[in-house]
């Protein structure tokens, strides 16, 4: 039996957390039934184009009900008719179940109290054509069904006035005869507004009978007229993809597979708008392009296909994509222009806001954008001299101040208030929360001409990065900055597309670069400490101490992405500088020395690590007090040290005061209170504690998914750290599957040669090999050592445990001479560079002793076990597994040897402490009372 290495953990580090500096600073249809002439459709058709009169579907016959109307009415006429969807509409059965739902037949005798409801939406969204199936789908429930265009009150009370033989209720064409007349219907009737506006409430016939349904792009029409609402959202794929093959004339059954992945493609990237899958179907059936070139096309001309008159007329809309959307920001444009403001249901100012706050959303990411990102800027430029504000954000429509002297959030609600009236934005999770549409994010960005997006780009930059700068090191501003994020990285993207010179100061760099550095976004990040660096050496001089703290940032970064020799090389300047031109205890001259000392961790330097990390949690204590961050980063990382040098009892007892610091100061869910968590699980797993290292891990990793989020380099780290914990615990099967999942993230994220995914990597392997699947880790471990060896050296502590598990391999698959000469080379290294008693050496001798046992070399074996044994037993003490798993080694070597009487005294003490110590269950437990107790028992004869 053989002790193999023990899977590798990884430690969160944050000394390296950022330094951002002190001084950083129509027309109308009735909907009746049996009509079928073409000649009365035009008639009263008068505001549409002809192309509409293909919409509409007449069938003869219809019921005779409600021709004894209780008021006088027109003649006996057809009752109902209802323009038919068109005929490429899919899908949306879920919204038609709700409406029929809704709109259910009443029950004989039951009361016909008035049923309303609204269906708001986007444009484009499909509200019409929805509005249109139900009244197909449901024609036979009602005996009336009316359909008016309730865009303005002139299309309404055209409407009204066109129905057939009204001129006998209302002469003079007033409306109010008309509305009283179908509210007098006996039969069940159905009145639907389309693309309405607030001032239907002024035309819902009186009483309280009847069923009316509205669509709008205002969901406001919902509270003016209290009527039940529903919001019409983006369509199911695979009704869009349907909607697509069919409009593109290459719907067939049974579908081929390539065709439907590129339909898949092209309306995911449609967001499943049906406008926008409508009239791209029409641009593939036109032969503008075929459906493999569309999104090639898309990407290179996306404002001119979504905005080509030519298709208005090609698809079952009356729009183009962008041209429905831009009839909204034509009335709000009008009303931001009006002198006259009488009757408009919003100011011109609020009008000038909405627009302002849409131009500015363009260029942030279109999901979650916060209203704190405002307010947060403004507290920051209102504590600044007005010769140091950023120019382009002087008297700006979103920093305003109110009578109090505070930031204005009503005059910024009351500009959202305008475009949510449209549509054009959605509420999210808070009603500081607001999301745009994909396509309509791009086209509030496409129909601004260059010169409008350059200063639209630079404002919203300028908002983010004050915004940053407003905020402290606690976990509130933690999280904010994490929500920055996809906005930081959006407007980096709006750079390109704008081609504006760099406006970023060195503030707004390290701003953006912290950010993204918490979030493990270290490419990003080291672009923007890089840029922050070449402008303080270019604007304040090598020696400022700006400049020393974009260099100690820069460090942080590159040490995070595995290049420790770069990173040593840029620490040890920025250091020597730190020391001479701020001093030996100023707190940036501390974090360099504390990232200095975390790189020479990475590279296995421990003594040296040591020597540094005490000099600076000393020096921290003393200038800065226990409890401030740093000297917590300090005391952390030391207790890493001695983990890793076997001095547990030291580094636990570091971690607990560092944990319990972190939790009383930055609180429970803080990201340094979190690495404390994961820090003391390691030590806890070490000692063979895995019950209280599990509890541990499980609770920081909840907080770390829910806070940081699945993929975050912190959330990983957990994640495989609680596989290790499982694998420990001889749960194979449980760790597997958390390490596959790590390692999938850890290649899409940090990549393949990451000092992180090759741990990932190793540990998986660890597990192969536990489970017996010897050729599978061999494959794994033989492409962690080759990187491993060109990356970090062949002496390195995490290449030498890839070659103990290597040789372990080697042992299990018979491979003896192979395994000797790879665990020899790795025990050499060892004693020379971690010294006899480090646990990684005493490891080493351990497995050695069992090739040695392999090959009938017993007293060799039993040389080396016997001295592991002693060192453990002394370190460790006689109750940590790996102790426990000497004394099995040296058990199986004395049984070997015929030596029964010693072997069953040391199995029977091992057994009775493994079963109090890790359970009955556990595999050490269970491979001594199935295999090496009764083999001894055996050769005993008894």
């Amino acid at each position: 039996m053989s002790l193999l290495e023990n899977a590798q953990n990884v430690s969160i580090d944050h000394s390296s957390l950022t330094v951002v500096g002190r001084d950083q600073v129509s027309s109308s249809l009735v909907l009746i039934k049996g009509l079928n002439d073409q000649t009365a459709l035009l008639q009263v058709n008068i505001n549409r184009s002809v192309h509409t009169a293909h919409f509409y579907h007449y069938s003869v016959g219809g019921s005779t009900e409600g021709t004894n109307q209780a008021a006088a009415g027109p003649p006996d006429v057809p009752t109902k008719d209802a323009p038919s969807p068109s005929p490429l509409f899919q899908g949306r059965r879920f919204e038609l179940e709700k409406l029929k739902e809704y709109f259910k037949p009443r029950s004989p005798g039951e009361p016909r109290s008035r049923r309303a409801i609204l269906l708001y939406g986007m444009g484009g969204i499909g509200k019409t054509q929805l509005s249109r199936k139900f009244a197909e789908e449901t024609s036979d429930q009602f005996s009336y069904i009316f359909w008016i265009d309730g865009s303005t009150t002139e299309t309404i009370a055209l409407g009204l006035q066109n129905l057939p033989g009204v001129k006998l209720v209302s002469p003079d064409g007033s409306t109010r005869p008309i509305l009283q007349w179908i509210s007098g219907l006996e039969g069940e009737w159905l009145m639907l507004f389309d693309n309405a506006e607030e001032h239907i409430h002024g035309f819902v016939p009186p009483g309280n009978s009847g069923n009316i349904l509205v669509t709008s792009r205002n969901r406001s029409v919902g509270r003016s007229t209290a009527f039940k609402t529903m919001e019409v959202e983006q369509m199911a794929e695979d009704d869009a993809v349907s909607l697509l093959l069919k409009a593109s004339c290459l719907d067939q059954a049974p579908t081929p597979v390539a065709l439907h992945d590129m339909a898949r493609l092209i309306v995911d990237e449609l967001q499943c708008l049906p406008l926008a899958v409508d009239q791209a179907g029409a641009s593939i059936e036109s032969g503008l392009c075929g459906i493999n070139d569309y999104l090639q096309l898309y990407s290179s001309c996306r404002k001119r296909l979504l905005d080509d008159q030519s298709f208005k007329t090609a698809s079952s809309y009356e729009q183009t994509v962008y041209g429905t959307w831009e009839l909204s920001y034509k009335k709000i444009e009008s009303i931001s222009l009006a002198s006259n403001i009488s009757g408009v249901p919003f100011s011109p100012n609020e009008a000038l806001t909405a627009i302002v706050i849409l131009q500015v959303f363009a260029h942030l990411h279109h999901d979650n954008i916060g209203m704190e990102i405002f307010k947060a800027a403004w507290t920051k430029i209102s504590k600044m001299d007005a010769n140091e504000r950023p120019i382009i954000l002087h008297n700006h429509n979103l920093l305003q101040e109110d009578e109090n002297g505070k930031w204005d959030e009503l005059h910024f609600r009351n500009g959202i208030r305008v475009l949510l009236r449209f549509s054009l934005v959605k509420q999210g999770s808070s009603d500081t929360i607001y999301s745009v549409h994909p396509l309509v994010h791009s086209w509030s960005r496409d129909r601004l001409l260059l010169i409008q997006q350059q200063v639209r780009w630079q404002e919203a930059r300028k908002f983010l990065g004050w915004s940053i700068q407003s905020l402290d090191s606690t976990t509130a501003g933690h999280r904010f900055r994490q929500h920055l994020v996809p906005h930081i990285l959006a407007n980096s993207q709006c750079y390109d597309w704008v081609q504006r010179e760099d406006i970023d100061d060195h503030y707004d760099c390290r701003a953006f670069g912290q950010s993204l550095n918490e979030a493990g976004i270290w490419p990003k990040a080291e672009e923007l400490f890089h840029k922050a660096l070449e402008k303080c050496r270019r604007d304040l001089g090598p020696d400022h101490p700006n400049t020393l703290v974009s260099m100690t940032n820069l460090v942080s970064t590159i040490r995070h992405q595995g290049r420790f020799e770069e990173a040593e090389k840029l620490g040890v300047e920025v250091l020597n500088n730190c020391q001479r031109v701020l001093g030996m205890n100023h707190p940036d001259t501390l974090t360099s020395m504390t990232h200095l000392a975390s790189i020479f961790w990475n590279q296995g330097r421990f003594d040296e690590a040591e020597k540094l990390g005490v000099e600076v949690f000393v020096i921290c204590q003393m200038v800065l007090g226990s409890d401030h961050p740093n000297t917590l980063s300090c005391m952390n990382n030391l207790a890493t040290v001695f983990q890793t040098q076997g001095r547990y009892t030291e580094a636990e007892k570091l971690e607990v005061e560092a944990l319990t610091i972190h939790q009383r100061v930055l609180g429970p869910e803080h990201p340094d209170t979190l690495a404390s968590m994961n820090n003391l699980a390691l030590t806890f797993g070490c000692q063979g504690r895995f019950v209280e290292a599990q509890k541990l891990q499980m609770e920081a990793l909840e907080i770390c998914q829910r806070v940081l989020g699945e993929e975050h380099p912190d959330t990983l780290a957990i994640m495989g750290n609680l596989a290790s914990t499982f694998q420990s615990q001889g749960r194979f099967a449980r760790a597997e599957r958390l390490q596959v999942e790590v390692l999938t993230f850890y290649q899409r994220v940090l990549g393949t040669e990451h000092p992180d995914t090759l741990t990932s990597m190793n540990n998986l392997a660890f597990t192969f090999h536990n489970q017996g699947k010897y050729a599978d880790a061999k494959k794994l471990q033989m492409q962690v050592l080759d990187i491993r060896r060109q990356v970090l050296g062949r002496e390195h502590p995490a290449t030498l445990i890839t070659m103990g598990h290597l040789a372990s391999t080697f042992w299990e698959q018979g491979r003896y001479a192979e395994a000797e000469k790879l665990q020899v080379e790795v025990l050499d290294i060892r004693q020379r560079v971690l010294g006899q008693k480090h646990p990684a050496t005493l490891i080493s001798m351990g497995n050695l002793a069992s090739i040695f046992w392999n090959q009938g070399r017993y007293a060799e074996a039993e040389k080396l076990q016997v001295e592991v044994l002693d060192i453990r037993q002394k370190v460790l003490g006689p109750e940590h597994p790996a102790t426990l798993v000497s004394m099995i080694n040296l058990a199986t070597t004395f049984w070997n040897q015929g030596r029964f009487v010693e072997a069953e005294k040391i199995q029977v003490e091992v057994l009775a402490t493994c079963q109090r110590v890790l359970g009955p269950e556990h595999p050490l437990t269970l491979d001594i009372m199935g295999s090496n107790l009764a083999s001894i028992f055996k050769d005993q004869g008894t």
